[in-house]
């Protein structure tokens, strides 16, 4: 008799946790679908942290994981002092190749890269910058 209430709780408390970690996997899939339909709280993500430069342009690939795309400014600070920004836009779900201009002169070969989403979202990452 002691055995069946023991292995009766033990089932108890699987279903339980079961039940809640699903409930949590659940809300945070809705919290994500729902940031990336309005397009708040998610900014591009950066392929490659090695950026091939042509021409002062900065090479990129960006990928839009919001499914209502994303649109912003894009701001490169080169360890030299040196800033240049551009907009951008990237369709959702898919990855978009930048071309980001650098400021005019500069031979850096590391930078720092930053966007803010017209949403509010923003990220950095630090890059190199292969000539």
């Amino acid at each position: 008799m002691r055995w069946a209430v023991l292995v009766a709780l033990l089932v108890v408390g699987i279903g339980t946790y079961s039940l809640v970690r699903s409930a949590h996997d659940l809300g945070m899939s809705v919290l994500a679908e729902s940031s990336g339909q309005t397009g708040r709280g998610v900014a591009p993500q950066l392929v490659d942290r090695t950026l091939r430069v042509s021409n002062d342009m900065a090479m990129l690939d960006l990928v839009c994981t919001s499914t209502a795309g994303c649109r912003g400014t894009m701001t490169i600070t080169l360890r030299d002092g040196k800033t240049g920004s551009a907009p951008y836009t990237a369709l959702g779900g898919q990855t978009t190749r930048y071309a980001l201009p650098l400021p005019p002169g500069s031979r850096a070969r590391r930078a720092t890269l930053a966007w803010r989403e017209d949403g509010g979202a923003t990220s950095s990452a630090e890059v190199t910058l292969q000539r």
